[in-house]
């Protein structure tokens, strides 16, 4: 299954449990999802996942990220808890927390974190999470659990300007997908907007290429803004291209720094 699969097979696992409130069939298979298959031994090593039942008087927005993952097996990449709190210090461990700001651009089934002060002293802070399932611009439709009144599973419009809004946890659907998204129009041009690094692979976290250049230029490991490239394939938010002039090796870049011609 290539990515873009990946991504909506969450996102359908999401639109599921939509209509679920408390109390009826759908939230209780979100609750009951969640201590069957997400407090499992795999998910404590992997992620820390703690051995707490999620019991019906939780609130229960992660509870509904998480079972979406488990449900679909999507766990070995999407982290699994019960509060949200305690996902996003998994998703700084695992180099997957992508706060606001920073230049990423969240993409449909990443995790989006918001975090406000209640002013109450017993619980100062509030955390609260649900899954994007689209991007548009200046703002994401998402699915989240426990909303609303009554408490239940469903859609919200949610501004990036939102100051609650905190950051994704951006899960690594490419390292486990088994096919490559195609890209519209294979070798069309495009331009860089800026200089960005180039990757031996769809990941920040794979090497950085150092490629010593024939013509002796030295190493080259940047694609430099104003360049020209062709798209060979994407993978989510990746492209691999071939640099014009270069034809012995094809690095991968990130999309956004991409603009078509």
């Amino acid at each position: 299954m290539n990515e873009k699969k990946l991504r909506e097979s969450i996102i359908n696992a999401m639109r599921h449990y939509i209509g679920a409130v408390v109390g009826n069939d759908l939230w209780r298979e979100i609750i009951d999802t969640y201590n069957a298959k997400c407090r499992t031994d795999e998910n404590k090593k992997r992620w820390g996942t703690r051995s707490l039942k999620m019991l019906d008087t939780y609130g229960w927005c992660a509870t509904t990220t998480s079972a979406a993952a488990s449900s679909t097996g999507l766990d070995v990449v999407v982290p699994v808890e019960m509060g949200v709190d305690e996902l996003y210090n998994i998703a700084i461990r695992n180099h997957i927390w992508q706060p606001k700001g920073n230049g990423y651009g969240p993409q449909p089934a990443d995790l989006i974190v918001f975090k406000w002060n209640t002013g109450n002293k017993a619980k100062p802070v509030q955390w609260h999470i649900g899954i994007i399932e689209e991007v548009h611009d200046g703002y994401y439709t998402t699915i989240e659990g426990n909303i609303g009144e009554p408490r239940q599973c469903g859609r919200k419009t949610r501004m990036i300007s939102d100051p609650t809004f905190i950051g994704v946890i951006s899960p690594l659907y490419c390292t486990i997908s088994d096919g490559i998204d195609e890209v519209d129009e294979p070798n069309d041009k495009y331009e860089a907007t800026a200089n960005t690094l180039l990757y031996c692979g769809p990941t920040k976290y794979a090497p950085t290429c150092n490629i010593e250049l024939d013509d002796g230029r030295g190493i080259r490991n940047y694609l430099y803004k104003g360049e020209t490239v062709r798209v060979k394939q994407t993978s989510g938010v990746w492209a691999e291209t071939i640099i014009e002039g270069e034809y012995t090796w094809y690095p991968w870049v990130q999309l956004k720094y991409l603009k078509k011609l």
